[in-house]
């Protein structure tokens, strides 16, 4: 598993933020193992914004 893990890509897309896993996992103490897992050597990307270029562009299109 360890080979696997280190030379494969894993992408997991949420709108959840990692405090609010615990309403899909009920085992927190599993639940942060797997956070850990899972963010170690990796790169977190927020993509929750207030606004949104496509949206402005739309609704300000003349």
């Amino acid at each position: 598993m360890k080979i696997i893990w280190c030379k494969t890509l894993i992408i997991i897309s949420t709108n959840l933020e990692f405090s609010q896993w615990t309403q899909l996992f009920e085992n927190e103490m599993l639940l942060a193992a797997l956070i850990d897992s899972v963010t170690f050597r990796s790169f977190v990307l927020n993509m929750n914004c207030s606004s949104s270029y496509r949206i402005d562009s739309t609704l300000n299109h003349d």
